[in-house]
């Protein structure tokens, strides 16, 4: 019996795969356990050890004179590790001790052999004393109020500080700490409260009262009328632009020089492009910000951003409309763009690195299995996806190496830039992802050594950043059959696949990345076909150029409307004979045996042209569904008319008929919508549905056309086949 048999997946990585990985990327973490975690998992690439060093040695460039170039720029498709990058930098700039008395910057130099790195890293620990404010800028973000980015930032530094959120609050509480009154501010409002200050003034019902009376205790001679002046004067006068936000962290930095040597400070915010959306006020208001950063901090003030589009792909499309010139391109002098060869690389080693004695019994099965891992296990692909070799095939299971390379790219495609992001905070990492497999629910790792995640796998492990509408339609699939189970794991991976435009979502492809282990393929395949047919038929997915498509609410909708129009027989025959003119009206010639012949086209009993002599006289599959056309007696009746030609294709109408009644049906809902009033889903579904229609021509054309070509022609009392 081989070894790979009994060998549980749970026990073949080098790292315990039950350990605890981070669900999301918080960039602004403080636990110092989830701290030394991702250093010490941290994964080096050479691309990402090249992006660390340039910036790190900038940023010691500083040091040597004054400089504006200030501006980072991180950018990389969804899970691509960007954020992860940027949390790191920030550790290695402040290079905090944790728990065990490591730095963060010994934890990172043992990961990595490139010294240039690691003299890079130890220089900018030793030269500066460096702060880091870091957040995800649109979990941030004031969803009640429209808020700039300035605004954002200068809450979350007051915050960081030990100041209140609320802007005007916190300059009280700045006046007070420089007049040196601030702790007997607080004394008093605890005092008769019986709360702290910093918990109190987080009750907008009492901060107001809770200041005047504080106000007039810590200040004598100060009215109560004085008090309510002074709050009013704060909150009209505060107004936060890039250049106060500015003045306002120097004046931090600046008081930090004298204490603790050469300060450095970095806001960092990350997903900047998703906040930024298409509003080029935004943009230009990062702009700004970086350039007062630059014209006064002389170096000690540093913006860096994360995003999903590389700088110079963004400005263009979000200032498309805007008359002046944005110089944003030219404040982010650094910038780093992480692939997902990259992300890749780091998955393998951080996640699916194998023991080095479990090697030679993947081998094994590789070996055993390889000529059905070739030919079975892969997409069909207008791109090119990497075939499964040995090596490659130990790296990534149990998944398979197309997987790894379409997950970023699926990922990339739901949270791209336009998409209904949450912006929560909460995204999940495509790192826990692939990790999250192998543990509840799904527990893979109980599995033994031929079991295989399938796609269906992912749809669950992300389901939360799936829409509502389309996870009810999925999870609430009722088919006659029973099958359920099944409808939803195909409606799941269709979901994922038609993410990509360039993987056909046809029924192999759908198949292939539902099979759950290496082995006979056959089964599946006939049921993921079956299923799929009862989806269409329900109404579930709909059909698209390459394959099927997963309908949304509003689609399904469209096609309860679809249905509910009657076609009668004389619609589908009008619809016939329309569609042979079209055929034939250019139809000339014709040619039988050695001649050609200029004819004349009747087609299904309608004249289509008299330009010739001869005549054809041909019948479709849809004129020999409702008339009889007896073959034997127009053989016959042909001796007698030597100027006709029959063209008879075959009796098989009965799909062809099928399509031209949806054919219509589509095309009469589509017109109707088209004259009343959409929502922008309507407008969204309507558009898919003139696409799912000329589809529909083109396939009723073809079908005729297919239909003559394997059909017959009688002349002269012989029958000669069309068909090649």
């Amino acid at each position: 019996m081989s070894g790979y048999n009994s060998t549980e997946i749970g026990t073949i990585f080098r790292r315990p795969i039950t350990r605890d990985i981070n669900k999301v990327v918080k960039v602004e973490q403080e636990d110092e356990r989830v701290v030394a975690q991702e250093l010490e998992e941290y994964i080096l690439t050479a691309g990402l050890e090249r992006n660390f060093t340039r910036l790190l040695e900038a940023i010691i460039d500083s040091e040597r004179g004054s400089t504006d170039e200030v501006g980072i720029w991180i950018s990389g498709f969804f899970g691509s590790g960007k954020s992860h990058f940027m949390k790191i930098l920030g550790y290695l700039l402040e290079d905090r001790t944790l728990g065990d008395g490591s730095s963060a910057a010994d934890i990172f130099c043992r990961r990595t052999e490139d010294e240039t790195l690691k003299g890079a890293v130890r220089s900018v620990g030793s030269k500066f004393y460096s702060e880091v404010l870091m957040f995800q800028i649109g979990s941030k973000e004031n969803k009640a109020q429209a808020e700039s980015i300035s605004e954002i930032i200068y809450r979350e530094f007051n915050k960081k500080h030990g100041y209140a959120g609320t802007p005007w609050v916190a300059e009280i509480e700045k006046n007070l700490e420089q007049q040196g009154l601030y702790d007997e501010f607080k004394s008093i409002i605890e005092r008769e409260t019986g709360t702290p200050w910093e918990q109190r003034r987080t009750q907008s019902v009492f901060v107001r009262n809770d200041l005047v009376n504080a106000l007039v205790e810590v200040n004598p001679g100060f009215t109560e009328e004085d008090a309510r002046q002074a709050i009013e004067d704060v909150q009209e006068d505060l107004v936060i632009t890039a250049e106060k936000l500015t003045t306002e962290i120097l004046e931090y930095v600046e008081n930090k020089e004298t204490e603790q040597g050469d300060p450095r400070y970095y806001v960092f915010l990350d997903e900047i492009s998703q906040f930024i959306g298409e509003d080029s006020e935004k943009l230009l208001e990062l702009q700004s910000i970086v350039e007062e950063f630059g014209r006064q901090g002389d170096g000690k003030l540093w913006l860096g951003v994360t995003s999903q589009e590389k700088l110079e792909e963004l400005v263009p499309g979000v200032l498309a409309h805007k008359e002046e010139e944005s110089k944003v391109g030219d404040r982010f002098d650094h910038r780093a763009d992480l692939t997902s060869e990259e992300l890749d690389e780091v998955i393998r080693e951080r996640i699916l690195q194998k023991k080095e004695d479990v090697v030679p019994t993947l081998s094994e099965f590789y070996s055993t299995h390889s000529g059905q891992l070739s030919k079975d296990y892969k997409l069909e692909s207008t791109r090119s996806i990497g075939s499964v070799n040995e090596e490659e095939f130990i790296e990534c299971y149990p998944f398979l190496p197309y997987q790894l390379e379409i997950l970023p790219n699926i990922f990339a495609a739901l949270r791209g830039r336009g998409s209904d992001d949450k912006l929560t905070g909460r995204e999940r990492t495509l790192i826990d992802v692939t990790h999250s497999v192998f543990n509840e629910p799904h527990n893979l790792k109980d599995d033994t050594i031929g079991s295989l995640v399938t796609l269906d796998v992912i749809f669950d492990e992300i389901a939360e950043e799936i829409s509502d509408e389309d996870r009810t339609t999925i999870e609430e699939v009722s088919l006659p059959s029973g099958r359920d189970e099944l409808a939803r794991q195909v409606l799941k991976a269709l979901y994922l696949l038609q993410q990509l435009d360039w993987i056909p979502n046809n029924k192999e492809n759908i198949a292939t990345v539902l099979y759950p282990q290496v082995g006979d393929t056959r089964t599946i395949d006939d049921d993921v076909e079956e299923v799929l047919n009862e989806l269409l038929d329900a109404s579930y997915i709909g059909r698209s150029d390459e394959g099927y498509r997963f309908l949304s609410q509003t689609e399904r909708g469209i096609e309860d409307e679809i249905a509910s129009i009657d076609v009668r027989a004389g619609d589908i025959r009008r619809n016939s004979k329309k569609t042979l003119r079209n055929l034939f009206e250019n139809a000339t010639t014709v040619g039988y045996k050695n001649d050609t012949f200029d004819v004349s086209i009747e087609a299904d009993g309608e004249t289509v042209s008299e330009t010739g002599e001869i005549t054809v006289e041909a019948y479709s599959p849809i004129y020999r569904l409702y008339e009889s056309v007896n073959e034997k007696a127009l053989k016959t009746q042909s001796f007698s008319e030597d100027a006709t030609i029959y063209w008879l294709a075959p009796e098989n109408g009965e799909e062809l008929r099928d399509d031209i009644e949806r054919l219509i049906q589509v095309r009469q809902v589509v017109e109707d919508k088209e004259r009343k009033q959409l929502s922008p889903e309507e407008k969204e579904a309507v558009q898919q549905k003139k696409k799912d229609l000329s589809r529909l021509e083109d396939d009723v054309q073809k079908a005729f056309r297919n239909a003559f070509r394997d059909g017959v022609l009688i002349y002269n009392q012989s029958i000669t086949s069309t068909a090649a």
